[in-house]
């Protein structure tokens, strides 16, 4: 039971990367292969890093 809770909170950790990164713009499915094969924090820390691609009309 702990390991299914253990593989849950990483897969939340590694979808949250995909949302960060494609919010800005960037490719979503890349951050989240890095986050899948290295560690989520690594791919979170990579999409808060990235430049927001995303513009903002006003």
């Amino acid at each position: 039971m702990e390991m299914f809770i253990i593989l849950a909170v990483y897969l939340v950790l590694c979808i949250a990367a995909y949302k960060l990164a494609d919010n800005k713009g960037r490719s979503g499915g890349r951050i989240l292969v890095v986050s899948l094969l290295l560690s989520p924090i690594i791919g979170i820390i990579i999409a808060l890093l990235l430049k927001n691609l995303t513009k903002i009309e006003q």
